[in-house]
């Protein structure tokens, strides 16, 4: 906070500092496809960038165990056992980024949406009517 006025009498003014200017939506989706979280970090979700990087972080690594697994087994049952629970967490881990991308673009669009208490549509004083249709059996 940055203060004015250091002459006894005069008046403090203090400078706004709470309005954070936050990336646009394609910059945050272009961070979370290059890493995820860096997108939901971007937003101001610090915790949620937190989680998002360790999912993916334990994902990959359950996949490089898998085929470290696999490349060391000696049946070939047992190494197609570990190729294939190797695929599933590629696929996971691809699901999981995909959808990291996809919540760091909603969250921001939604980012200036009103979460007030205020469900009222309309300009203030604003009456509506509605009709309702119940049937039950």
């Amino acid at each position: 906070m940055l203060l004015s006025g250091p002459v006894a009498g005069q008046t403090f003014q203090a400078e706004d500092t709470t309005a954070v200017a936050l990336p646009p939506s394609r910059t945050v989706v272009m961070r979370s496809a290059l890493l995820p979280g860096w997108g939901q970090w971007s937003n101001g979700a610090k915790w949620k960038a937190a989680l998002v990087l360790g999912g993916e972080l334990g994902l990959i690594t359950a996949a490089v165990v898998q085929n470290q697994r696999a490349q060391q087994a000696t049946l070939a049952s047992e190494k197609t056992f570990y190729e294939d629970d190797r695929s599933r967490w590629v696929w996971i881990a691809g699901a999981f980024w995909l959808l990291n991308i996809v919540d760091a673009y909603v969250d921001a669009q939604l980012r200036s949406f009103d979460v007030g208490p205020s469900l009222a549509i309309g300009p203030p004083g604003f009456r509506s009517a509605a009709l309702a249709f119940s049937y039950s059996w």
